[in-house]
């Protein structure tokens, strides 16, 4: 079994990285705990432009089809950046919904997908 990272992924650690060094630090973080959203919409608006929202999301449901490795590499980075979003429930709803018939189900998982929604 190969466990090396393909070159698609390190692309993503890579432009995952480079934003959170531009756009977080613990002092931005401290400053969000406080504020009306809870996190920095800025740096998610930028994420989802990467497809951070969509990498849970198949394909057929308007997201990028990834595997659980795509996700789970910008959450590591997303730790290691003590960035503020929402990624991680917003994953998890989307994964519950993709596996659901609920009505609205693929309004809300393209919302999800494109960042326009988040999940708490």
């Amino acid at each position: 079994m190969n466990f090396d990272l393909t070159d698609e992924q390190r692309g993503l650690i890579e432009v995952t990285r480079e934003l959170l060094e531009r756009q977080s630090s613990v002092e931005a973080a401290r400053a969000l705990i406080d504020g009306p959203a809870g996190y920095d919409q800025q740096l998610w608006h930028k994420g989802a432009e990467l497809g951070w929202p969509a990498l849970a999301i198949l394909e057929a449901d308007g997201g990028l089809g990834q595997q659980i490795i795509e996700w789970a590499l910008v959450a590591v980075e997303l730790g290691r950046g003590l960035a503020s979003t929402p990624f991680l429930p917003t994953a998890v709803v989307a994964d519950a919904v993709t596996r659901s018939t609920v009505e609205g189900r693929a309004e809300l998982l393209s919302a999800l997908a494109s960042g326009a929604q988040t999940a708490t």
